[in-house]
Parts: C-alpha cells; structure tokens; sequence
C-alpha cells in the first residue's frame, strides 16, 4: 500500500513542474507585450493645441453701409397688337344670264300647207312621160353650188309630210322666214351631201334642220335633153310664213 502512494506523489509533482513552466513563460510573453505599448505611448510626439485666431469683425455706421441694390424691375410686358382682319373680298353678285331671244314663238309648221308645194307624179306617170318633157330649169348658173357645180330647180317626186319635218323644224318663225339647201340626187329619188346655202333670219337654224331633214325627201333629178341625169345638184327653197303661203321648191 506505501508503494501505491509514493508512485503516486510523484507524478504530481511531475505535472507541477510541467504546468508551472509554461506559466511562467506565459507571463513573461504578457509582460514584454505590456512593455512595448508604454515603450511607443511615451515616445510618441506630443502635439499641442494651437489657439485660434481671434476672429475680426468690421462694424459699420449705418450710413456708410452699401445700400442694397434694387430689385430688378420686370420689363412690362408690350401689348400685342391683334393684326386687323382684313376686310372680306366683297362677293360679286352672279351677273343674271338672261335667256336668248326666242327666233320663234310658234310652231313653224303651223302655217305649212303642203298642199301649195308642188306635187310630184307617180312613178308610171313619170316613166310615160319622160321622154316628152323638158329640160330642167336651172337654178343658178356654172359655180354656184358646192365645189362650183350648177344648181337645178328641184322638182318633188313625193312631198315630205307634216310629221316628217316636225321633228327638225325649229318652233315658230317669223312672217317671211325661209331656208335654202342644195343636194346631190341619187337614185330612188333620194337625196345626198346636203348643204346649207341660206336661210332668213340669220342663226334660225332653219336652214341646218332642213338639211337634217332631207334623208326623208323624194326628189326628181334634172333632165337634160329630156333624160333624168342622177347625180346632178338641186336646190331646195322652203319658205313659211304666218299666212299660210309657205311654199317649197
């Protein structure tokens, strides 16, 4: 039992050694630290507080201050004129278109009496007698027609009728209105290449609706030593009046 207790002892007195060792090396590692601080604390340069400057003021008496510039004025504003409208372009009045006179104020055929034209034969009539009548009589002399050709009476194999014209005369005509048209006879008593030659009064247009009108005429051509010569001119006179003598020829 005694030799259990002195083995003991001793390794005690083992961790003893040990320990105390290393605290000593500790505090003397603490010490050197705590040594250097102070070391740069008092060698470290002290620095002392400069006084300030005193401050200076300047006082001045009340009539040597500047006086403070005044304010500026807003520039005031200049009124701007409204431009004057200009006057609206007075608006010429439409001048009043006023109707053409009227030529006629009546029905032009009111007095056409185609009875009073002269009147044609019929056709056998015609072939029994052709070699018994006579020249025909010419109108105007060499050059008075289109292009200088002679101009021959006309003579109506059938006249036209009422409702023929109506559709081209113009209405109504003064007393002694007449046209005048020349036209070129082909065969079948028809007429071609009518022209306007005349007409009373100028502008009626009495002379214009004739020529209109002569596709529906049936006309004989001219003979010429008693033989019917198709192909020759021949002038066509209407003449309408108020009284009822209207005449073509």
């Amino acid at each position: 039992m005694r030799a259990t207790f002195l083995v003991g002892g001793a390794g005690w007195n083992r961790l003893d050694d040990r320990f105390g060792g290393r605290l000593a090396t500790f505090l003397l590692v603490v010490g050197l630290h705590v040594l250097l601080v102070a070391i740069f604390i008092l060698l470290s340069p002290v620095r002392k507080a400069l006084p300030e400057a005193p401050r200076i003021f300047e006082l001045l008496p009340p009539s040597l201050q500047p006086a403070p510039e005044p304010a500026p004025k807003p520039a005031a504003r200049k009124p701007v004129k409204k431009a004057a409208k200009a006057p609206a372009a007075p608006v010429a009045p439409k001048p009043v278109t006023e109707p053409p006179p009227k030529l006629f104020d009546k029905l032009l055929l009111d007095g056409f009496d185609l009875a009073k034209l002269p009147k044609g034969r019929p056709d056998a009539e015609v072939a029994a007698t052709e070699g018994s009548e006579g020249d025909s009589s010419s109108a105007y002399g060499p050059g008075e027609g289109p292009g200088g050709v002679r101009l021959y009476n006309a003579e109506w194999q059938r006249e036209p009728t009422q409702a023929e014209l109506a559709f081209y005369i113009p209405r109504g005509a003064p007393q002694g209105s007449w046209a005048l048209i020349a036209c070129r006879t082909v065969p079948r008593f028809q007429v071609e290449d009518c022209v306007q030659l005349g007409e009373s009064p100028p502008g009626s247009g009495l002379a214009r609706a004739m020529v209109n009108a002569a596709w529906q005429f049936r006309v004989k051509p001219p003979r010429i030593n008693a033989k019917p010569q198709v192909g020759e001119w021949v002038k066509i006179r209407f003449s309408f009046s108020e009284k009822g003598d209207d005449s073509g020829r």
